[in-house]
């Protein structure tokens, strides 16, 4: 907003030891950033906002973590971060209509019937070489993580459906195999060569891309709280046209016209006369976005900033004072240098003057996801393998400051490190006995070793 830039920064990872009551994680949280030097005098003159999963320990109308942290800090807002409640949409959907029910059970199980089994796996890939296709990998659907993830498994079921059919058909004919599993192999090819599972397939293939698209748009590190919200309303009309039009997408088309020979990626497919609830799904999809977006007060409080969302030259000059009234109430500056400033930006398409700015930043300082947090956590998970399984929470959250803060590997000249490092007396990896050098660190020594310590370098600057 007004070409303000905001940086986030990792701080700190606490280990939960008192507990993970809400009075518990509030101490914990408020103990870190105290020992961070962030006393309650700064705190209460910036902190503005926390953006937390939804969980009812952080979210508890009574006793929660943010309705604490309000209590003591008036002007923060809390958020509900956007890419959790689309998730969350989009499972109250599921839950809505009980077809969809089915598939997502079916997907699951195709996920824990190859991921417990490499041998299954294997025949899986022979069956994809047969038919000349490569694989991709099912994943679960549903789960935890956020849309994106949902999209790629049934993606995945999509592009590897006559691997799929193959495998089902040879090894329910397959007489090695004992008469349950051959059972059970036939029950899942019927299953997957029906009309109604290719089109339930190609339905929820097209919503989960576009709630895909939506999902991964959200979680950008520039996205503001109005610009989120606008991108989501977006994304409900366009799913209430398809509702309202029946029309197919793109997905769902390509199947259709495959289905015109009762095949789908030449595999013979035969009739299913169980209704489809299509329709129905989409607008459970639409109304759980609609329930779970209300436009509140921070997102209405935030708008006038986007110029996007400016009117006409003739409604323009006055449009937005009064939010802009309530933000600098909010954050106890001039309202009424807030106002002038903001008509002047109006005018001249120009933001200028320290109040405006200090809003400009404070609107950007609001994360409308937690899309951040969740990228510490891929890095934790990457820092601590089974070869590092003891790091300490201290040592664990020390690496993921220099990780998550630090300049990229590219940037870093090693030579100086290393020369002094030689200098000092140290031997190189090479070097035939280890431990301290015999010879005096001097300008000789680093010539002795010269050589080596050069294609060290060499090596150490293209890890």
């Amino acid at each position: 907003m007004g070409g303000q830039v905001v940086d986030s920064v990792f701080l700190d990872m606490m280990e939960c030891s008192l507990g993970t009551t809400t009075t518990a994680l509030y101490t914990t949280l408020m103990t870190t950033l105290h020992s961070h030097h962030l006393d309650e005098e700064y705190l209460k003159d910036h902190l503005i906002g926390i953006t937390t999963d939804g969980a009812s320990v952080m979210t508890g109308v009574n006793n929660g973590v943010v309705t604490q942290l309000k209590r003591d800090y008036p002007r923060v807002k809390a958020i509900h971060c956007v890419a959790h409640k689309l998730d969350l949409a989009v499972k109250d959907a599921l839950k809505a209509v009980t077809s969809t029910n089915h598939f997502e059970i079916f997907i699951t199980k195709l996920y824990t019937f190859y991921h417990q089994s490499y041998k299954n796996q294997r025949e899986l890939e022979i069956a994809a070489a047969s038919v000349q296709e490569t694989l991709r990998k099912i994943t679960p659907i549903f789960t935890i993580r956020w849309v994106a993830s949902s999209f790629r498994a049934v993606k995945a079921v999509w592009h590897d459906f006559a691997a799929l059919s193959q495998q089902f058909h040879d090894e329910s004919a397959n007489q090695s195999r004992s008469s349950k599993d051959r059972a059970k192999y036939l029950g899942l090819l019927k299953h997957i060569q029906t009309t109604r599972f290719v089109t339930v397939l190609a339905n929820m293939k097209d919503v989960l891309r576009e709630l895909s698209d939506l999902s991964l748009d959200l979680q950008r590190r520039d996205m503001s709280a109005p610009e989120a919200h606008a991108a989501v309303h977006s994304k409900v009309a366009y799913l209430q046209a398809l509702c309202n039009l029946d029309k197919p997408g793109r997905s769902l088309e390509t199947a259709q016209n495959q289905m015109e020979n009762k095949t789908f990626k030449h595999v013979q497919l035969s009739e299913n006369a169980a209704k489809i609830h299509r329709q129905q799904f989409l607008q459970a999809v639409v109304d759980n976005l609609k329930g779970r977006f209300p436009d509140d007060d921070l997102v209405q409080m935030l708008q006038p900033l986007e110029s996007t969302n400016w009117p006409e030259e003739d409604h323009k000059i006055l449009y937005g004072d009064q939010e802009m009234v309530k933000i600098a109430k909010l954050l106890s500056l001039p309202v009424k240098k807030a106002v002038e400033e903001f008509r002047t930006w109006k005018r001249t398409a120009t933001a200028k003057g320290q109040t405006l700015k200090r809003i400009l930043c404070a609107a950007n300082t609001y994360n409308c996801s937690s899309a951040e947090c969740e990228r510490g956590f891929s890095a934790a998970n990457s820092t601590v393998t089974p070869m590092r399984s003891r790091l300490s929470a201290k040592s664990l959250a020390s690496l993921l400051f220099i990780d998550l803060n630090g300049p990229p590997a590219a940037s870093l000249k090693p030579q100086n490190y290393v020369k002094s490092w030689v200098l000092q007396g140290h031997h190189l990896s090479g070097a035939a006995k280890p431990g301290p050098s015999p010879l005096p660190a001097n300008q000789d020594h680093y010539e002795q070793y010269g050589i080596k310590f050069q294609t060290f370098v060499k090596k150490l600057t293209f890890i």
